[in-house]
């Protein structure tokens, strides 16, 4: 394994069609992961980045600085904003950036809202690579394990046809990527041109190319004929659930599975049993039967369409989130969190004077661990025979429902529980300075007291933290009193105008109110600059997994949620409760 630091950038796409004017924020694609010609001390190669979500490590991109043109040296000056939420969906790499409202750069926010400056890169490191030769001896090198760091605007990005992208744009730029692959591993471009016109994923087209590579190499003399089994990179089992999850979800236009969207439960069976080389002659019982006892595919199907369904927990996150920090923990053991101290600040120096020399320490913030979450479901036997969706269709919006709902809940009994930190005192804390002396509803003069407590915090160097709040948490009973507050911001006379409120972001949470919480309130920063809490998740195993299997003890599919993660507070300084009235 070869761990490198350099920063690699590559173009993105920004779409400015997505521009919302409310939050200033836009979203990019920052990577399709497909081939890019690079050079290193061996010659050529092509660069080709797996966009799987064990492979992409987006814990440094959420919340990481929106550069100009990868300016990391000149101070705050070169930041023009945020990234909010960054996922990847198998194909590619989806972000949403936030811009500043700095004054001085609301041109440049108009000109990104018009489709002006529009060319848009990424940098990131990769750690791991893995490195094969294509049949024209071009080395083809893998980042199975990478990094995006930040994202920035660039006046003329790496590729100079980069632009706003259409239908058709981006049907030509999937072309040119599938011709440079073929390319590379010595496949025709017919080929390459074939899988185009498909619109196929660029990790399915990619593994497709490969597979026709291989299938083109020359026989090899005095060898027996290689018995060669179906290889699940194939994607029948993940084109079969795009088909089914289009039965179970009206909402669901299939792509990569079209062929199988009037398919029933019978069918996938036969198509499974077909593909093991098995009969497929009998009723639609004994099909399904048989399937179930003599080939896994079947159970995977289903598992593939639940995970499918699982994503709308990345596209649609709860609202908690958003002053939540987010990382991955690489096992069980538990998280230690350290805080390192700036050093002391500058002293003068006379004529000849002497330096005095400061000290850097570091103090133990707190610790928290992952811990294995779980939960089986079954599917009955009667209910694949008789192709019943609507049990398919329940089971899916419970595993979804379910997984959202006991996260978030996860989350708020975190801050419930007020944890205990590392010093041996509770988050929310008079000691802490971040605790009401005593309990008031939101108001101008409530919400500015919190606002300047969190101001006033430091360091471990005694340097101000500045946190500025920006999440207003309020269970349900104080949503009308909120509402009235947000309401004074543009009042009709300047003396009842209400300013402490602005620029707060109100997130309204029951699961408070049903943990006796209904007239606390909390003030919290943003995470990416003085976090509170922080959840954490498997390295490999980010987000909820579904796992199937014949169920032996009753008929039908067993199916379970497993879900690694561990969530705790991390420091005080960024947060602020009042106990309310």
């Amino acid at each position: 394994m070869t761990i490198t630091e350099e920063l690699y950038t590559r173009n993105a796409a920004l779409e400015p069609a997505t521009f919302n004017a409310d939050r200033n924020s836009v979203q990019v694609i920052f990577s399709t992961g497909a081939g890019v010609l690079r050079r290193d001390f061996e010659g050529e190669f092509l660069e080709v980045l797996d966009m799987g979500a064990a492979s992409v490590d987006l814990s440094q991109l959420r919340g990481a600085p929106v550069l100009d043109s990868h300016n990391r040296l000149s101070g705050v000056a070169a930041v023009l904003g945020v990234v909010d939420e960054a996922a990847v969906d198998g194909a590619r790499g989806l972000a949403t950036i936030r811009l500043s409202q700095r004054p001085e750069l609301a041109g440049f926010r108009r000109d990104v809202q018009d489709g002006i400056i529009r060319s848009v890169s990424a940098g990131y490191t990769v750690e791991k690579w893995a490195t094969v030769k294509g049949a024209d001896g071009v080395r083809v090198k893998t980042g199975t394990r990478w990094t995006p760091k930040e994202i920035s605007f660039t006046a003329l990005g790496a590729d100079p046809g980069a632009r706003t992208r259409s239908k058709e744009d981006f049907t030509m730029d999937m072309q040119t990527q599938y011709r440079s692959i073929a390319q590379a591993v010595g496949v025709p471009m017919e080929f390459a041109d074939g899988l185009a016109t498909r619109n196929l994923p660029v990790d399915e087209a990619r593994s497709s190319i490969v597979r026709e590579a291989a299938r083109l190499l020359p026989p090899v003399e005095n060898r027996a004929p290689a018995i060669v089994s179906r290889d699940a990179a194939d994607g029948l089992i993940s084109r079969m659930a795009d088909g089914l999850q289009s039965r179970i979800n009206s909402r669901h236009v299939p792509t990569e599975g079209r062929e199988f969207a009037n398919f029933t439960m019978a069918d996938f069976a036969r198509r499974c049993l077909e593909a093991d080389g098995r009969g497929t002659l009998g009723t639609r019982s004994e099909l399904i039967t048989r399937a179930m006892h003599t080939t896994s595919d079947f159970s995977l199907i289903l598992g593939q369409l639940y995970n499918k369904e699982l994503l709308a927990l990345r596209t649609n996150p709860s609202p908690l989130l958003q002053f939540w920090k987010r990382a991955t923990a690489d096992d069980f053991r538990a998280r230690q969190l350290l805080e390192i101290s700036d050093g002391s600040g500058l002293l003068e120096v006379g004529e000849a004077g002497e330096v005095k020399h400061g000290t850097i320490t570091e103090k133990e913030l707190s610790s928290y661990r992952v811990k294995s979450f779980a939960r089986g479901f079954n599917i009955s036997f009667q209910a694949l025979v008789n192709d019943d969706m609507g049990a398919l269709s329940d089971l899916s919006m419970k595993l979804t429902r379910g997984a959202r709902q006991w996260f978030a809940g996860l989350l708020v009994d975190t801050i419930v529980a007020n944890p205990i930190l590392a010093d041996g005192v509770a988050v929310f804390h008079a000691s802490h300075g971040n605790l009401a002396a005593s309990g008031a509803v939101p108001g101008e003069v409530t919400i500015g007291a919190g606002k300047l407590a969190m101001r006033v915090q430091t360091d471990l160097s005694g340097n101000v933290v500045d946190a500025t709040p920006q999440f207003l948490l309020i269970p349900a009973a104080l949503e009308a009193t909120v509402d009235k507050l947000l309401a004074t911001l543009y009042p009709t006379q300047p003396s009842e105008a209400a300013v402490a409120a602005r620029s707060l972001t109100p997130i309204v949470d029951p699961r408070l109110d049903a943990a006796g919480q209904s007239t606390a309130w909390y003030l919290f920063a943003d995470p990416a600059i003085a976090p509170v809490f922080e959840y954490s998740e498997l390295s490999g195993h980010e987000g909820p997994q579904v796992e199937t299997r014949q169920a032996f003890p009753n008929l039908g599919t067993e199916i379970r949620v497993v879900w690694h993660v561990g969530a705790g507070a991390i420091d005080s300084r960024g947060g602020y409760k009042n106990a309310g009235v």
